[in-house]
């Protein structure tokens, strides 16, 4: 197997947990309401939508309690995508120039990402008028991530706080030249900042 097939099968698997993953919550929200004995109220899971935008700064942020109670790593990627809208007002639309050899990430444009490959599931970010791609791996959402604090102008912690914040386990790459200096042998992580 050469290494385009093998892509093509990743890719393609990647669609398939993708659609699994779709089927399962259209399942959930058409299953019949199931009482628990002794319990009165349902625990919801908190959302990026229940994010408060207005933390001192991308760390305060980041180690708030709410964005720590977020269930998933696609909510996490939202809640930041949505915090870093709040700091960087207009300017955020820089975040538009970050695409993929087809895949468009980052639109006004549901349609827009959706046209830009299969199973793309774009989600709205929150206190925005954007949308993101979300069928990525948790890896490629911290990567994505490092990219936009770039195009945004921020610092290299910033960049490794983001990601370390949706994937802990992910090494990233800076793609500065100015920052991005090996260390050592990559660590035993990749890491490279």
């Amino acid at each position: 197997m050469n290494s385009e097939q093998y892509e093509t099968l990743l890719n393609q698997l990647s669609a398939i947990e993708a659609e699994l993953r779709e089927t399962r919550k259209v399942l959930e929200l058409h299953a019949p309401e199931r009482e628990l004995a002794g319990v009165e109220e349902t625990v919801s899971k908190p959302s990026p939508e229940d994010l408060n935008f207005e933390a001192e700064g991308l760390d305060a942020f980041l180690g708030s309690e709410a964005f720590h109670s977020l269930p998933e790593a696609i909510d996490r990627f939202l809640g930041v995508l949505g915090y870093l809208h709040y700091l960087h007002g207009d300017s955020f639309s820089k975040i538009s120039e970050i695409r993929g050899r087809k895949r468009i990430y980052f639109s006004k444009s549901v349609h827009e990402i959706e046209m830009s490959g299969r199973a793309t599931m774009p989600r709205q970010i929150p206190g925005s008028d954007w949308f993101a791609v979300s069928n990525n791996s948790t890896k490629n959402k911290a990567e994505l991530l490092v990219r936009v604090c770039e195009k945004l102008g921020h610092s290299a912690a910033d960049c490794v706080a983001v990601s370390q914040a949706i994937d802990p386990s992910a090494g990233i790459s800076l793609r500065a030249p100015e920052i991005q200096k090996p260390v050592g042998n990559g660590g035993a992580n990749g890491l490279q900042i």
